[in-house]
């Protein structure tokens, strides 16, 4: 009789991760979608359109959502600030967390469930926050040209290329995300 409980929660354990699992592909191929528009300037049909916007709660743009666009100044460059340090207060919070369990529980049981947890909440947020951040440390890189000389951000048509800001701040800060992000995590 314990066996076949054993054995039913097993599988029923198996089969909830395989629903999570899909769930995750489901959820990163949205925001892959999701981003393609804003990354290569794709003009959908509005039909298309409709049925994406369903999911744009999706793209976990908190910048958008939140509407800060309409009350910082440089909108970009706050975007960029924000989503790429958020996370890593976020993390470095997480880790306070783990070394405050580690140093009232020491290498007990409960130590591990607080680790666990902790872990799983770091991967989830690494997870989900990847492709919006990455995408935003990207649209760092990528000037338009005008006919009157003019070269600036598509991300943010305020920014010029050639400025100060985008030589001295914004490109150089997105250069060093792009090793946080995309390619260190």
């Amino acid at each position: 009789d314990e066996e076949e409980e054993e054995a039913r929660k097993q599988r029923a354990a198996f089969q909830s991760q395989k629903i999570v699992v899909k769930l995750k592909i489901i959820f990163v191929f949205f925001q892959v979608i999701l981003l393609f528009q804003d990354v290569y300037q794709i003009t959908y049909p509005d039909l298309y359109l409709r049925f994406l916007g369903v999911f744009s709660v999706l793209q976990l743009d908190f910048f958008q959502v939140a509407q800060l666009e309409c009350v910082v100044k440089e909108r970009y460059w706050s975007k960029l600030l924000m989503s790429t340090i958020a996370p890593m207060v976020i993390s470095l919070l997480m880790f306070l967390a783990y070394a405050l369990s580690f140093y009232r529980n020491g290498l007990s049981r409960k130590h591990n469930v607080i680790k666990n947890t902790l872990m799983n909440g770091w991967l989830l947020l690494t997870y989900v926050l990847f492709p919006i951040v990455s995408a935003t440390v990207f649209h760092a890189f990528v000037c338009e040209s005008f006919d009157n000389g003019d070269k600036l951000l598509r991300a943010d048509y305020s920014v010029d290329c050639e400025s100060r800001l985008y030589r001295e701040a914004i490109r150089p800060y997105a250069l060093g995300m792009i090793f946080v992000y995309p390619l260190g995590i």
